[in-house]
């Protein structure tokens, strides 16, 4: 296999680029409010255990998978698999998922600088100290405000998309680049200050039993489509980020070990985001509400009733800017390469048109809260929980099923023969990832569609 050179976009000088990068895509806010409720309700230890085995067996292979495709091509997901399909003798069609997987992260973005916005939104009435002394009532009431108010939302959202998009343009190394080293030991930081504030004043014994519990008997079928499908999330897979990343990649990089890596840090990160938050929620005697409710009700309740808590809570909402941050990057990426690549336009105007793409598209999800709350999708789901549905549950998945099925029984993978792992990865993809990915498909469409 003929290996270009180096990527239109530019290359990386060194491993650690990629991994900051790729570890800053992969930390999201998934991993700061999900993670660690999902696995204290499906018992605790045990489930962590069983999403480890999900990450080791299904995010894993993918993750490798997307990788290797990037960076053996060097190019955008949808140049990509158009090389890799010719040089396989393959149909050109093989190409739609490289575009699926850019589309999947538009969309993905869409939905995700809402959220976003409500994060920076937050940030801002923390230092304004808007949580002392409020009640779960009032908070609950502040939200719900909030949603409402689509000026509020159009605000926030567009300031944190702006901010996404002058990263982007800035190119692979001045910006992607750059904002993985400044980014994730910020994040690092601020997670650590926030475990050391909780270890002092907070209740760190009730929440080791909330997460760590080893209750086997809370597992079930559940249980495992929710760490299936969490493992296959929380890696950024299936939205074309890493088969960009990997095109960035410098040539000499054991993909493997950088994998393994970033997995493992997604992993921890998530675990110690839960011994943040949860000894906070719990020595106010406030629920683990799940979602939204835990992070825009709970905690501002928790901080705001804590000495020095405005000042936390700023921080600990400066941290879900920054992740959203690092991921948000990721998923427009993707799409700004092929655009720059395939159609020739200079980066700043592909960020600029796409920008302004997910503006638009992200109106739809910001309505559904207020104007358009009445109109229902599917399965009596409003606009922004049928694009999750749709992305999460469905897009992804399928990309993942796609691109699993043609590395192991379409790719040709002479080349890698020698390479450590090569077998184990290669049986992986064919009888447990693809299989498992299978799985969330179908109960996906059994849930939402039959």
């Amino acid at each position: 296999m003929k290996r270009l050179a180096s990527s239109d976009q530019g290359m990386w000088r060194r491993q650690i680029t990629f991994l900051l990068a790729s570890s800053g895509s992969a930390i999201g806010l998934g991993n700061i409010w999900k993670f660690p409720y999902i696995a204290g309700e499906n018992g605790g230890g045990a489930f962590i255990l069983m999403y480890m085995l999900c990450i080791l067996l299904v995010g894993v292979p993918i993750y490798m998978a997307e990788t290797v495709i990037g960076h053996e091509t060097r190019r955008n997901p949808v140049s990509a698999m158009s090389i890799l399909a010719k040089q396989a003798n393959c149909s050109q069609r093989w190409r739609w998922v490289g575009g699926i997987a850019c589309l999947t992260g538009i969309i993905v973005l869409s939905y995700f600088t809402v959220v976003a916005g409500w994060g920076l939104h937050y940030l801002v009435s923390a230092f304004e100290g808007a949580f002392q002394n409020e009640s779960s009532l009032a908070m609950r009431s502040t939200f719900i405000d909030l949603l409402s108010d689509p000026v509020a939302m159009l605000r926030y959202q567009t300031l944190f998309l702006m901010a996404v998009m002058l990263v982007v343009a800035m190119g692979v190394r001045a910006g992607l680049g750059v904002a993985g080293h400044v980014l994730v030991p910020l994040m690092l930081l601020a997670l650590g200050l926030l475990i050391a504030y909780s270890h002092s004043l907070g209740d760190m014994t009730a929440a080791f039993d909330f997460m760590f519990s080893f209750n086997v008997d809370a597992l079930n079928w559940n249980s495992f489509l929710v760490a299936l499908g969490h493992a296959f999330f929380s890696l950024s897979i299936g939205m074309g980020a890493m088969m960009a990343y990997g095109a960035y990649m410098p040539k000499r990089t054991s993909i493997p070990a950088m994998v393994f890596t970033v997995a493992s840090i997604d992993v921890l990160f998530a675990m110690f985001a839960g011994l943040a938050i949860f000894p906070i929620v719990f020595a106010n005697g406030l629920a683990a509400g799940e979602g939204p409710g835990l992070m825009f009700i709970s905690l501002p309740v928790a901080f705001g009733n804590m000495l020095y808590g405005n000042f936390m809570g700023a921080l600990f909402f400066a941290l879900v800017v920054l992740a959203a941050l690092s991921s948000a990057v990721a998923l427009l990426e993707p799409a700004v390469a092929w655009l720059n690549e395939r159609r020739g336009l200079p980066r700043p105007l592909a960020v600029l048109l796409l920008g302004a793409f997910v503006w638009l598209l992200s109106l739809m999800s910001m309505f559904s809260f207020n104007a358009l709350n009445h109109v229902k999708v599917v399965s009596d789901l409003t606009i922004f929980e049928a694009l999750d549905v749709l992305s999460a549950n469905i897009l992804l998945p399928g990309v993942g099923l796609a691109l699993a099925f043609f590395i192991a029984w379409r790719m040709d993978l002479r080349k890698f023969a020698e390479r450590p792992f090569f077998g184990l990865w290669i049986w992986l993809l064919r009888y447990v990832t693809a299989p498992a990915v299978l799985l969330i498909l179908l109960s996906t469409l059994m849930q939402h569609v039959v």
